[in-house]
């Protein structure tokens, strides 16, 4: 595993004290909310398929706008 050492606004210190042992999970959360639009449709579906959904919850699933509006544009090609 790696060390960072990064200089953060006080007003963070003591929520990422409070993480503890979980910090690079929330950094991993994080970054993923960065993530390219294809990566975030794929933890979107990924959300869905884990919590085992029925079939009618499938067929109601939607992606979010960005993602959306990411397909249109690429099928419009």
């Amino acid at each position: 595993m790696a060390t960072v050492t990064l200089d953060i606004p006080d007003y963070l210190a003591s929520a990422v004290a409070e993480t503890g042992d979980k910090l690079p999970l929330v950094l991993e959360m994080g970054l993923s909310r960065l993530a390219p639009v294809s990566t975030q449709a794929y933890m979107e579906a990924l959300a869905l398929l884990t919590q085992y959904p029925t079939p009618e919850r499938i067929a109601e699933f939607r992606f979010s706008d960005e993602v959306e509006a990411r397909i249109i544009e690429l099928l419009e090609c």
